[in-house]
């Protein structure tokens, strides 16, 4: 696959976050990882979810930030913002 090799795998990315592909996922609908560009590989392959280099470290720091003890909040949509941002966890 041609060109493929400018992108992160989707297996790079979870080794890199240390979590499933759905806790990933739930990561870029909270906007803190970059949404994935999806190719397909044909009828037998599937598809393929390709990251850009950067996702990796951005993958990782978000778990290192998880393992201090941030939690991971959003603003309802509702509120005009979809985001999510990590913030101490008061209860620690």
């Amino acid at each position: 696959m041609q060109g493929y090799d400018k992108f992160a795998s989707q297996e790079q990315i979870v080794e890199a976050a240390d979590a499933p592909s759905p806790v990933v996922r739930k990561w870029v609908t909270g906007e803190l990882m970059p949404e994935p560009r999806r190719v397909g590989g044909g009828h037998a392959q599937g598809t393929r979810n390709l990251w850009p280099p950067w996702a990796v470290e951005r993958a990782r720091w978000i778990r290192e930030q998880l393992a201090q003890g941030l939690r991971w909040t959003t603003s309802p949509s509702w509120c005009g913002t979809a985001s999510a941002s990590l913030r101490a966890d008061p209860r620690s």
